[in-house]
């Protein structure tokens, strides 16, 4: 508790309490083989030569520029490439197949601009999944590389620099925001349209249920656990088969859009096949 109090409570989180002594900052901005831009800050000592040892930082959300490792690794003669993903503070259009190509962007920057003889990845929290997943890409064959997102959309790797790097470090990292809701998701909700509905059985606040309120101490039953966990399960896969329903019918009406034929359909057609297209529930 006294460490988490003193380098995140009342501090914003990730950052560092004090910027690092006898350093260097450069601002930079990458451009990624999608034509997207990303900002951070390149870390360096400022006296002596130019690191040859250079860490890459990012999260799929959170700007990591001033990350709380930075002043450590510096002092210990390191570069450290603290960068912001394209998708920094908007988890709604966060997809880690486009980050990859943030990543590629930022590993490419170290070798080719930074002098990095070796590479290291630094994934703290949610940034351990995006940089493992990178790695686990970038050793792979081109061709082998995933082709499309869950949603369908075209990664582009097959084409895309992706430079693998030396080493993976994880720190406080968790397998994943897919796992992470899957373990936290409320599973009483009986109703998506209604997000108060609730199975009684299933609230973990309800006193008749173990709940205690604090600080008395709450102790649930291993059956209650086995069919909480199990209920997590089946709301997950209720929402996946709709989010695919949606992606499905989101393609249809893509196609649709342009298809040759399109121009020749009715109006209201047209413009129904149009909304469905641009429509993102």
């Amino acid at each position: 508790m006294i460490l988490v109090a003193s380098t995140y409570w009342g501090k914003i989180p990730f950052w560092f309490t004090r910027p690092p002594e006898h350093a260097r900052a450069d601002v930079v901005a990458l451009r990624t083989d999608d034509f997207r831009v990303i900002r951070g800050l390149a870390w360096s000592p400022a006296a002596g030569p130019p690191p040859t040892t250079w860490f890459v930082v990012m999260h799929p959300r959170v700007d990591f520029s001033h990350h709380y490792t930075v002043p450590g690794l510096v002092a210990a003669g390191f570069g450290v490439l603290a960068m912001a993903s394209r998708h920094v503070g908007n988890d709604t259009m966060a997809e880690h197949e486009e980050m990859l190509l943030d990543v590629a962007a930022a590993v490419r920057h170290a070798r080719d601009r930074r002098g990095a003889e070796r590479l290291i990845l630094l994934g703290n929290s949610g940034g351990g999944s995006l940089l493992t997943f990178y790695q686990a890409q970038a050793a792979l064959a081109p061709e082998r590389r995933l082709v499309t997102s869950p949603g369908g959309a075209p990664t582009r790797f097959e084409g895309a620099r992706m430079p693998e790097a030396d080493a993976l470090v994880l720190l406080a990292a968790h397998r994943g925001q897919g796992k992470v809701l899957l373990d936290c998701i409320d599973p009483s909700v009986t109703d998506e349209a209604d997000l108060r509905s609730c199975d009684p059985s299933l609230d973990m606040y309800d006193p008749d249920n173990g709940f205690c309120p604090p600080p008395a101490w709450t102790t649930y039953t291993p059956e209650l656990v086995t069919r909480y966990r199990a209920a997590q399960r089946a709301r997950v896969e209720r929402l996946d088969a709709r989010a695919r329903e949606i992606v499905a019918s989101h393609g249809e009406a893509s196609r649709a859009c342009d298809a040759p034929g399109f121009g020749d359909l009715p109006e209201r057609e047209r413009r129904d096949l149009l909304r469905a297209r641009a429509s993102e529930p």
